[in-house]
């Protein structure tokens, strides 16, 4: 999947933001500089050098992400029978815990009608418990 990214966390002086650290001098294309991997920096007329859509903006959206995992364990009957009580269950839930990706943005399974990355990335969640049947 490719995806466009775009807004303030990727143009330099969007909504008044400063240059970010991969827009660094000397990375940006010049006349002098054409091989760079950046692309012209300006604040002149921004939203037709800085903004343009071109193959520059495109990138790799694919991901492989661990979205909901559960561990747990039960103790066996032969423990837990001089307890009086029917089961013990320990566990660890675990939701969002990493995401392989490429893609330079907050979180490549963003809203995708949206351009830009001002959506904040899913929330890493781990809660453990103890189930007691009596």
């Amino acid at each position: 999947m490719q995806s466009y990214v775009g807004s303030d966390l990727f143009f330099p002086f969007f909504n008044g933001a400063g240059v970010l650290k991969r827009w660094e001098a000397g990375n940006t294309w010049t006349p002098e500089n054409p091989d760079a991997k950046l692309p012209r920096l300006t604040t002149y007329n921004a939203l037709t050098n800085n903004f343009s859509d071109n193959s520059f903006w495109l990138q790799n959206a694919s991901f492989l992400r661990v979205k909901n995992i559960q561990l747990g364990y039960t103790l066996p009957e032969s423990i837990i029978k001089h307890l009086k009580i029917k089961g013990i269950r320990f566990y660890v839930d675990g939701q969002n815990l990493f995401t392989i990706t490429k893609f330079q943005g907050l979180d490549p399974e963003r809203t995708l009608t949206s351009t830009g990355s001002v959506q904040y990335p899913n929330v890493r969640i781990i809660t453990g418990g103890i189930n007691v049947k009596f």
